[in-house]
């Protein structure tokens, strides 16, 4: 891809993650921080600038007030979108989708002509993809993915490989989890010797994983930021190397007439994501559960 600049549009915990995670890499060339607070991602920005003389590649980092995002983003290669409203307390990421089509209203103007590919994390993560795109409809679908269950398959893997008497890397795992990026996904194990008695358990851990990490004090929540930062860098070492990688991002399904997001098992590389791999499908069980998955977005829109 040449010289690669990216941005990221978003400075809370997710987006600063994201920013700090592409300066230490070796991929990134220029950041564009974009961010409805101009003064905050301008201090944050200088913070990293400080670094750059230790940066094995990023020459610089933009702050950019949102206003000005649609300039900006000209040139631009990969856009990461991680701003919105979180989920409230005692709620689901479902309930933040009113409010966050109200904050992605900049964003849709901002990408009319845009050119490369996006990755959206905000929440919930399946209907903003599909609002972007319902919404901008000159974007390529194909250059248009969220970041889906890639989180709930690094889950699923670590609690499977954390249970086998013969230990693996969790990378090594054969499983991804599938669908919505919610209670609902699918767990689709594949893991040779591993006991069907057990998929029950390693569903819920991956269920628990984040509410674990988070905590139970309200007054001071914790918040899961390293394999969220982690699946989003993997889906961007993916495109910005151009080398095809097999990842669970949520992706438009051509075949439901409103056009709903979910997440299956894709091949993504510099051209966004291809090669839909629907053959666990197949099964009856996975049919039913994918059901499941599309009656909670329909009903969230609805």
């Amino acid at each position: 891809m040449g010289r690669l600049k990216i941005a990221v549009w978003g400075a809370g915990n997710i987006g600063a993650g994201i920013v700090h995670r592409l300066a230490i890499s070796e991929l990134t060339d220029e950041i564009i921080w974009i961010n409805h607070n101009l003064d905050k991602v301008d201090r944050q920005a200088a913070d990293v600038k400080h670094g750059l003389s230790m940066a094995p590649r990023l020459c610089d980092v933009h702050p950019v007030a949102q206003e000005r995002a649609r300039h900006w983003l000209r040139g631009v290669d990969i856009l990461v979108l991680t701003q919105g409203k979180g989920v409230p307390v005692g709620g689901t990421r479902a309930d933040a989708f009113a409010a966050n089509c109200g904050v992605f209203e900049p964003v849709v103007e901002a990408v009319a002509d845009f050119k490369g590919v996006i990755l959206v994390v905000s929440n919930p993560v399946d209907l903003m993809t599909r609002h972007l795109l319902v919404n901008q409809p000159g974007l390529a679908s194909n250059r248009v993915m969220g970041l889906g269950t890639v989180v709930e398959t690094a889950r699923l893997r670590f609690a499977i490989a954390d249970r086998l008497a013969k230990r693996k890397h969790p990378r090594d795992i054969n499983a991804f989890a599938i669908g919505t990026h919610d209670e609902n996904f699918v767990p689709v194990i594949q893991e040779p010797g591993f006991p069907v008695e057990l998929h029950e358990s390693v569903w819920l851990e991956v269920v628990q994983g984040a509410k674990r990490v988070k905590g139970s004090d309200e007054a001071k929540p914790g918040a899961t930021v390293f394999p969220i930062v982690e699946g989003c860098f993997s889906v961007i070492r993916a495109v910005a190397t151009n080398m095809p990688t097999k990842l669970t991002v949520s992706i438009v399904d051509a075949d439901t007439e409103d056009r709903l997001c979910y997440s299956l098992p894709c091949v993504v590389d510099g051209t966004g994501w291809r090669d839909r791999d629907s053959r666990c499908l197949q099964q009856k069980s996975v049919q039913r559960a994918i059901a499941v998955c599309i009656e909670g977005l329909r009903s969230v829109l609805r």
